[in-house]
């Protein structure tokens, strides 16, 4: 368990991502005001971090800075589906509805369980030694990024954060020395972060490195889920929990498949391939996951595994005579998931599958 977590700071920068506390005139929801806690709380571990590798609260907090950025991009969008400029619109296959599901799922993934300058205020200082140091661990590379739409930029930035977040929990979950504990707390963190990479990915329109990201996630969930079985545990809410998560990553592999591109294969880009254009970007130069003619199938096989999963779920509840009630919070999760799953559902229709 990272300490980082039981910081009040800490604690109100969820509760601003969340929502909670957030000013009526507030079009981001909190997510300012989170985003400048986090960048706060960055440059702290920064400090404590000192030349050694990052540690697991540098890691939480890079987590929880990226999901807030991206949250907040997720709530600066319905500002903007009016706009005559395409250009600053996400990509076209998300539908409102998918959106709002996405974002409710980024609010509720957290690892664990101020000032008022603005954020961009604090990252113009390029003098200020804190503020580079907290750039070089985001990865920022401050090459003209100012004159880009503010989603690109928070987008980019928020990646990089996530993926930061990655190695250092990597790190943690195989450092020689660290206790068991320590490293069964930060592998159990990998697939909450990997998960909102795929989103944010999901959301860019990157469906195929989307699909790649949600495949390294599915091993993590099979194996919490297999250890909750055997386990034989009769704590319903955390059963349901894992299972659901376990589900909802078959789904967003599923959704992410059929939102790519019909008649290409589906095709992950390395990061070497990221300078390139969309237009010289070619199935060639990335690697094929799923070949195009077999692309509605494998979406209609992970679906089939996400809602047989939920189909159990729902049983299990009924035979042991558990209400939703009984449920707390994970009872408005489950019904998000179903929501997902029926988006899906209606998506395999379309492409011709039932």
């Amino acid at each position: 368990m990272a300490s980082i977590a039981n910081d009040p700071r800490f604690k109100l920068g969820r509760a601003l991502v969340s929502g909670q506390g957030a000013s009526l005139d507030d079009a981001s929801g909190g997510a300012d005001a989170a985003i400048d806690v986090f960048h706060s709380l960055l440059e702290g571990c920064i400090k404590s971090d000192g030349e050694g590798a990052p540690s697991v609260n540098t890691a939480l907090v890079q987590y929880e800075y990226g999901n807030a950025l991206f949250r907040r991009v997720v709530r600066r969008t319905p500002l903007r589906d009016d706009d005559d400029d395409g250009d600053k619109k996400p990509a076209a296959k998300m539908s409102d509805g998918q959106r709002e599901v996405l974002a409710a799922a980024a609010l509720k993934r957290s690892a664990p369980e101020g000032d008022s300058n603005p954020t961009a205020e604090k990252r113009a200082k390029a003098g200020d030694e804190e503020d580079e140091q907290v750039a070089e661990a985001k990865g920022d590379d401050d090459d003209g990024a100012a004159d880009d739409d503010p989603d690109t930029v928070d987008l980019s930035e928020a990646k990089e954060l996530l993926e930061a977040s990655v190695v250092a929990l990597s790190h943690a979950a195989n450092k020689e020395g660290a206790n068991e504990e320590q490293k069964q707390w930060a592998t159990g963190q990998l697939p909450t972060v990997l998960t909102c990479i795929g989103d944010l990915l999901s959301y860019s329109g990157e469906y195929g490195n989307a699909v790649d990201v949600f495949c390294q996630v599915l091993p993590y969930r099979e194996e919490a889920w297999n250890g909750m079985k055997q386990a034989n545990s009769d704590d319903w809410v955390d059963r349901v929990r894992c299972q659901r998560l376990l589900a909802e990553t078959n789904a967003r592999i599923a959704e992410a498949l059929l939102n790519c591109p019909a008649g290409d294969d589906v095709v992950c880009f390395n990061e070497e391939d990221d300078d390139a254009s969309s237009e010289e970007k070619k199935p060639a130069a990335g690697k094929v996951l799923v070949p195009a003619n077999e692309r509605v199938s494998f979406a209609e096989t992970y679906y089939e595994e996400a809602r047989l999963a939920l189909e159990a779920i729902l049983t299990g509840l009924a035979r042991a005579s558990i209400s939703y009630q009984e449920l707390g919070e994970e009872r408005k999760n489950l019904q998000e998931f179903a929501t997902l799953l029926t988006g899906v559902g209606n998506d395999l229709v379309m492409a011709g599958k039932k």
